[in-house]
């Protein structure tokens, strides 16, 4: 095998692929990259895998130049030894080793020796045109909203469901839960016709951000599905992630199940800064208190040291007057980062239902925290004195 290319391209695609290679591994066919050169179709192709993770990178042709086929794998520590060779550098597989040369300079390495070619982990196959399911014209767009949900993922891992995002084909399209409070976002991009729900590992967003951060000309990012497997289509990438098996929430039915009582309009840079401040003063036990005082939401925290009130008033709509409900400040100050700068719909009904908050992108439901006769009169009381006397 032998290819030419530029040395900052190859360590350019060697960089990104280390973000899905596992640091540690007992098979050393997961430390290692597989490089494929075919002269027939004109390609040159690097891919790593994880077990969970596939991914593959499609070097530019226009600055490649394939002299002769084949393939080689390498551990992805010792191609860093051929980044030294900078320039336009021929890059060459003889028998057991892989060379990076110009004019000046030739670095050597081992490979994987010529009969374990085919050791490296099965790929699957690369997605059919017609299982595409969603089309998003800038990735950046969709980085960003996997990036807003995240706060709702949980990390324990014997709930696998709740450590990942529920895509699905509904009106509340990609979904993150953890039982204790949910963020949706509804969903523009899917592809019209296509039924499909499943769950794709927390880990996704973290890998397409790095994947996808390179400046290229087409940011355009397609995703298909077929059946155990979802793959992230970039122009000059395949990411492709296990699926997570297992029954996903009805998250449409959860938000229609609990009543709206009341709707008000609130101002949420305001509401997240103090629930934010909350957090931060109480880390134990930071508890949110919203009490309705004379038309405005009153909110408290306190704990053995100190006590805290804030007002905010109401833009639109009307509290009840008997509202005392409580929640988690960092929890709420999870989903209200997303609606922050802008007026937010906050819907509730029962003390023990959660919140919906909503804007025209996003909605969540944050779940209350059962609260103490002694703690729900002694903050109504702190209120009271700050406020509605």
């Amino acid at each position: 095998m032998i290819f030419k290319m530029l040395s900052k391209d190859f360590k350019n695609i060697i960089d990104r692929l280390y973000i899905v290679v596992p640091k540690v591994s007992v098979i050393p066919a997961l430390h290692g990259v597989q490089i494929i050169a075919d002269k027939e179709n004109d390609t040159l192709s690097f891919r790593v895998s994880d077990l969970e993770s596939y991914l593959t990178i499609n070097a530019n042709m226009r600055d490649v130049e394939i002299v002769e086929g084949g393939k080689v794998i390498i551990d992805i520590d010792c191609v860093k030894k051929l980044f030294p060779v900078e320039g336009w550098v021929t890059y060459e597989r003889k028998s057991n080793s892989f060379s990076a040369a110009n004019e000046k300079k030739k670095n050597r390495v081992s490979c994987f020796k010529s009969e374990d070619d085919d050791s490296m982990v099965n790929f699957p196959e690369n997605p059919k045109e017609d299982s595409i399911i969603m089309t998003i014209p800038d990735r950046k767009n969709f980085i960003t909203v996997l990036e807003n949900l995240a706060p709702c993922l949980s990390v324990e891992q014997h709930k696998p469901i709740y450590t990942g995002y529920n895509f699905n084909s509904g009106k509340y399209g990609i979904i993150a839960i953890d039982g204790y409070h949910a963020l949706s976002y509804f969903n523009p991009w899917c592809a019209e016709g296509k039924t499909f729900n499943f769950g794709v590992h927390g880990i996704a967003c973290k890998q397409l951000k790095k994947i996808a951060s390179n400046k290229t000309e087409n940011s355009e990012l397609k995703v298909y599905f077929s059946g155990r497997h979802v793959h992230f289509v970039g122009d000059d990438f395949i990411l492709t992630q296990r699926v997570i098996e297992g029954n996903f929430m009805d998250f449409g039915k959860t938000v229609e199940m609990y009543g709206s009582d009341y709707t008000v309009t609130l101002n949420c840079t305001e509401f997240l800064k103090i629930a934010k401040e909350y957090a931060a003063l109480n880390k134990k036990t930071p508890v949110l208190h919203c009490v309705e005082c004379s038309g405005k939401l009153a909110t408290e925290t306190h704990c053995s040291d100190f006590q805290t009130a804030d007002c905010i008033s109401v833009e639109d709509g009307k509290l009840p007057e008997s509202l005392h409900i409580a929640f988690s400040a960092k929890y709420m100050a999870d989903v209200l980062k997303v609606f922050k700068d802008t007026n937010t719909t906050i819907s509730g009904g029962k003390e023990i239902y959660p919140w919906k908050i909503l804007n025209e992108n996003y909605i969540a439901l944050v779940t209350p925290m059962r609260l103490e006769k002694e703690s729900k009169e002694f903050s109504e009381s702190y209120i009271k004195e700050a406020f509605c006397s």
